[in-house]
């Protein structure tokens, strides 16, 4: 696909991405994110891309390197959460930004068989702006390790 960016016309390559739950995807290789730091335990993926299965605040960040490399995501903010995240301006340079509001913010979640019993992990949020990601790690007792999602559909 053609993009312009003053004057000059560039075209953005696809790629296919094989992902746990879809199979594989067609998507611009300008939406795959890089993390800052590898994530724990997953030193070996490099390239990541979160995408939807139906519209809401839950996504899925897939690793391209590694199909069963999968996460569920949630972003907290969309759903009346409000985790108090010190966000630095070196973290936002990090990201490749000084704008805190081009930053994503999504907290992972652990899914459940029984979907009462499903959380996220409010003190280990991934931070997203453009092509790069960030997984801070807050010790912050306030911030819930396995907040349950439960707890939305009561009213937090």
């Amino acid at each position: 696909m053609p993009n312009s960016a003053e004057g000059v016309t560039t075209t953005v390559a696809n790629i296919t991405v094989d992902t746990l739950i879809r199979g594989p995807i067609e998507v611009e290789e300008d939406r795959l994110i890089s993390f800052v730091a590898p994530l724990l335990g997953f030193e070996d993926c490099q390239r990541f891309l979160i995408y939807q299965t139906k519209p809401g605040p839950l996504f899925w960040l897939q690793a391209v390197e590694r199909k069963e490399v999968a996460f569920a995501l949630l972003m907290p903010f969309a759903v009346g959460l409000d985790p108090d995240y010190d966000i630095s301006t070196q973290d936002l340079e990090e990201l490749g930004t000084t704008d805190l509001g081009a930053v994503s913010v999504y907290t992972v979640v652990t899914l459940a068989a029984d979907p009462t019993q499903s959380t996220t992990n409010l003190r280990a949020p991934i931070l997203v702006a453009g092509n790069r990601g960030v997984q801070m790690i807050y010790d912050n007792e306030a911030l819930d390790l396995r907040y349950p999602l439960s707890a939305l559909l009561k009213g937090g």
